[in-house]
């Protein structure tokens, strides 16, 4: 039997995305928990991929690589052009260090980190899955729902 996942409240996603003082840090975290993308998905997110007509972010290679459609919140788009307008990326949603490139999954995994610890929260956060599938299950959504939502066929979200 597998590990059960890390079920962060709605008052410690609070705290993780008030801990973020960085804009970057804290659309990125908005964008995870949000969206209920993974790390992988967001860290490849472009501008493109953000639809606001249509209040969509467009996900290209979602896992098994296959496209998906996931819901947008006006509160996340606010956010996310807040982000734009300051930070101006051209490709990468995200970028990284490096020119061209978007930010490495570990960056992510390291500013997740960091922030929690500055939140005070004890929990460890979901290395591989995602911050919105966590509070989803704590907000008794069925598994059959979930994996509807996110095009997941098997139980892979535990």
């Amino acid at each position: 039997m597998g590990k059960l996942p890390t079920v962060l409240s709605r008052e410690e996603v609070q705290a993780l995305l008030n801990a973020a003082a960085n804009l970057k840090h804290r659309a990125l975290l908005a964008t995870l928990y949000g969206t209920g993308l993974r790390c992988e998905e967001a860290q490849h997110l472009k501008i493109t991929d953000i639809d606001s007509q249509r209040m969509m972010v467009h996900v290209r290679e979602g896992k098994g690589r296959f496209p998906r459609q996931v819901m947008l919140s006006p509160k996340l788009l606010e956010l996310l052009r807040s982000y734009w307008r300051w930070r101006k990326p051209t490709d990468w949603l995200f970028p990284g260090h490096k020119p061209g490139f978007p930010i490495h999954q570990s960056a992510i995994r390291q500013i997740c980190q960091q922030l929690s610890k500055k939140a005070g929260i004890k929990k460890s956060l979901p290395r591989r899955g995602n911050l919105w599938v966590t509070g989803e299950r704590q907000r008794c959504v069925s598994m059959r729902n979930l994996r509807n939502f996110l095009q997941v066929e098997s139980n892979d979200l535990c």
